[in-house]
């Protein structure tokens, strides 16, 4: 018998967000510095994307913080300004890797 475990991660900051989220994705406009075609940098704008936002995250944007975006062809990497690459241990949250 397989059993198909799904993770769901947080688009912004890659903890691992509760199995009750699955199908839970957030509308929300976010700061694009490239162009989403070539992923060139541009001059930013605004784009409304349909991302995982785990409840710290959504706290984070309901304080006034703004999601900033880069990438092109749907391969998009999300992070507040002022983390780029944040460790989830960091924020309490639990990496991919652990179980």
């Amino acid at each position: 018998m397989k059993q198909i475990i799904t993770k769901i991660t947080c688009d912004v900051c890659k903890g691992e967000m509760s199995p009750i989220h699955k199908d839970e994705k957030t509308h929300i406009t976010v700061v694009f510095t490239t162009e989403q075609t070539e992923g060139r940098s541009i001059k930013h704008y605004l784009s409304n994307e349909l991302i995982d936002l785990c409840n710290h995250c959504q706290q984070k944007v309901i304080e006034g913080h703004m999601i900033f975006a880069e990438g092109a062809m749907g391969h998009n990497t999300y992070w507040f300004k002022h983390w780029k690459n944040p460790d989830p241990a960091q924020l309490g949250l639990k990496k991919e890797s652990e179980g």
